[in-house]
């Protein structure tokens, strides 16, 4: 693999979009949008009074994130049914399961980071988001717009760039658990990803 002083302009210019997409998406876990707790006041560690669940989110307060996983656990646990999204499209709507699976691995991942003590406990939900991700039926409305599994043509140059959400999840997975049993489709997706990228002609693929 090639190092990042090595990359070209194009590559780099290519992971900062990726870096900026993952900021985005701390916002969220499982698909519960930060903002929408505005202004409902909420109490936190030490009884502390923040003006509303995002507030305690962003001040780190361990009550209000543990809080906000719970929700996200337990919409994991119960299933993803993409009905539940009604935008309209069942492409969307399978798109949507997609992120708030994505959503919650990243979530839950960084919250084992941060709190190493919670690593053991939320392992097995992020190994769950997981699977659910590579599971062909959840990529079912890709593999029919393009005619194929993208997980199964990892050695083409066809994008299949709806897989990155999948492997960001993976990788921050990899920070809590560098030997999990995913680390294999998340090299494989990885070296796929850099491949296409050194071959895409304007710094993007598909």
């Amino acid at each position: 693999m090639k190092s990042l002083k090595k990359r070209s302009l194009k590559q780099q210019l290519a992971l900062l979009a990726i870096a900026v997409t993952l900021g985005a998406v701390g916002l969220n876990i499982a698909g519960w949008n930060l903002f929408s707790y505005v202004n409902i006041p909420v109490k936190g560690s030490n009884q502390k009074v923040y003006t509303s669940q995002a507030e305690a989110i962003f001040a780190g307060d361990l009550v209000a994130q543990k809080s906000l996983a719970s929700q996200a656990i337990a919409a994991v646990q119960q299933g993803i049914d993409p009905t539940v999204f009604k935008t309209g499209s069942d492409r969307y709507n399978a798109e949507w399961t997609i992120a708030t699976y994505q959503m919650t691995a990243l979530g839950l991942s960084q919250m084992a980071i941060a709190h190493p003590e919670m690593k053991q406990e939320y392992s097995p939900i992020i190994e769950k988001c997981l699977d659910n991700l590579l599971r062909p039926e959840t990529i079912a409305f890709a593999t029919e717009v393009w005619g194929e599994n993208g997980l199964s043509v990892l050695s083409s140059n066809e994008g299949h760039a709806y897989l990155g959400y999948t492997n960001l999840a993976l990788s921050m997975y990899r920070r809590v658990n560098p030997n999990n049993r995913f680390a294999r489709i998340n090299n494989q997706l990885t070296e796929a990803f850099s491949r296409r990228l050194d071959q895409a002609p304007y710094g993007m693929i598909e």
